[in-house]
């Protein structure tokens, strides 16, 4: 019996569509908020070039913008009060001060009257010079507490306008975090593009919800680029990983490259932005990318390239 002139079926021919990615470019996701979803209330137009420290997308800050403006005032506010009220004190404590230096004189005065013999003086002298003796003595311990109170009040008030003037100023560096948090810069220099919203599939924009630490786009340049397409699931087993492939690049008609799948996705995702369906991720490198001249998120056709089958002719077998 013999078999001659089999013919193995080709694997299908499939045509994806994918996109040049910048392998430097900057993600821009959501800022993170208290709320969600969010409104972009400020996003720099797709397409237009920033510079790294440009703020790219601005959300709500809720009420922290404005309570930077009311902290401030009122840390200006407690700092004068506060200074009066030292001043004021400082000003007790200084009359204490005194009033301690002169009860401090009387008692040494004292000191030196009640130190003279009884012999030499009357004895209503003597008795009058002892009494006096212990009286600066008494009057001079209160003026000293009156002193040592005087100086602890202004101390006390000093530590207590630390304190109190320190929590306004963790409240406005909290404030001023929120709406620091409430922004994203650019952290290179490159062009912005808006990304799509992943459940809805519509591009994001000026004016658009989104969900904190949603990505919303990229900050690319003109660095090194790969294709990154994308394939359905229907078309999974009609790829494979060093693959050669065709691509067509929509903003180069005059451009056509060949090039090997690199890596595919493990898993498919669902991606609205091309339509109802789950989608494996396929990575194809572009070598010499820089010289292409291709510029980033531009549409790139691949097709898959299909070898013809070789015939293959069994011997005869009995």
């Amino acid at each position: 019996m013999f078999f001659a002139g089999l013919a193995f079926a080709a694997p299908p021919r499939v045509i994806l569509s994918g996109e040049v990615v910048a392998l430097n470019a900057q993600p821009v996701y959501c800022p993170p908020s208290n709320s969600s979803p969010v409104v972009l209330r400020y996003y720099v137009r797709e397409g237009a070039a920033v510079k790294k420290g440009d703020v790219v997308v601005r959300i709500d800050a809720g009420g922290s913008a404005a309570q930077i403006q009311s902290l401030g005032a009122q840390i200006e506010q407690t700092e004068a009060r506060v200074a009066q009220e030292v001043a004021t004190l400082d000003v007790a404590a200084i009359d204490a001060e005194r009033a301690f230096v002169d009860a401090d004189a009387l008692n040494r005065k004292a000191k030196v009257d009640a130190a003279i013999p009884k012999q030499h003086l009357s004895s209503l002298d003597y008795d009058r010079y002892q009494g006096e003796l212990v009286r600066t003595g008494r009057d001079l311990e209160l003026r000293r507490k009156e002193r040592d109170a005087a100086i602890s009040a202004v101390a006390r008030r000093r530590e207590d306008a630390r304190l109190e003037i320190d929590k306004l100023r963790q409240d406005l560096l909290y404030h001023q975090a929120q709406v620091a948090m409430a922004e994203v810069k650019a952290e290179v220099d490159g062009i912005v593009v808006h990304g799509f919203n992943p459940w809805r599939g519509d591009r994001l924009d000026e004016g658009s919800s989104a969900w904190p630490g949603m990505k919303i786009g990229d900050i690319v340049d003109r660095g090194p680029m790969t294709v990154r397409a994308y394939a359905l699931e229907a078309d999974r087993s009609a790829i494979a990983v060093g693959q050669r492939v065709r691509l067509r690049f929509d903003a180069r008609p005059d451009l056509k490259l060949e090039a090997n799948i690199e890596s595919i996705s493990g898993a498919p995702a669902a991606k609205a932005e091309m339509g109802a369906g789950r989608y494996f991720t396929v990575i194809i490198p572009l070598a010499g990318s820089a010289e292409l001249g291709l510029l980033p998120a531009s549409s790139v056709r691949v097709e898959s390239i299909v070898e013809a089958p070789a015939n293959r002719n069994n011997g005869a077998t009995p």
